[in-house]
């Protein structure tokens, strides 16, 4: 069964054939990236990062300057987890986003892609007015290894009695 033929059959058929090539697939959530539609835009953003292919990279980028805060917020995480440098300044833009959602988002995506260029941005984020983002940003650090293990502990240790009182 070929790639056309498998979005053709009936899920039954789905269930018992092999699903398409990975490529496949990506090139199906780069289309979607460009949906009307802002939760398939949305869906599209979160599942490129998943995939893993860098051809997501420079789509995902423009995805940060998407109308929706929910697509903007998928596209900043996915691009922490493709790990590709190209992301550093488009992320580091991003928290400064109008949303707090993506705010937190690309902090936490600047800490999983892992460039200690980051560490500045992020030390600044501290002071975001919202307090997720600023618990997101002190997650990104302890990423990049910018905090000392005792200090990280006591600030993990800090943000779980405030979860606890909040």
């Amino acid at each position: 069964m070929g790639q056309g033929d498998w979005k053709n059959t009936s899920l039954k058929e789905r269930d018992s054939s092999t699903p398409p090539p990975r490529s496949g697939r990506v090139e199906r959530y780069l289309r979607a990236l460009q949906s009307k539609v802002a939760g398939k835009r949305r869906q599209a953003a979160s599942t490129l990062g998943k995939l893993g292919d860098p051809r997501a990279v420079e789509p995902l980028i423009r995805a940060l300057k998407d109308q929706s805060f929910g697509v903007r917020s998928c596209a900043a995480l996915s691009l922490g987890l493709l790990k590709d440098s190209r992301a550093l300044e488009p992320l580091i833009d991003a928290l400064h986003d109008r949303h707090n959602l993506v705010r937190d988002q690309a902090a936490l995506a600047l800490g999983i892609l892992g460039d200690s260029r980051a560490i500045t941005p992020l030390n600044q984020v501290l002071q975001d007015r919202d307090y997720n983002v600023r618990k997101r940003a002190e997650l990104a650090l302890l990423f990049l290894g910018n905090i000392r293990v005792e200090e990280a502990k006591s600030q993990l240790k800090r943000i779980r009695e405030i979860d606890e009182n909040h």
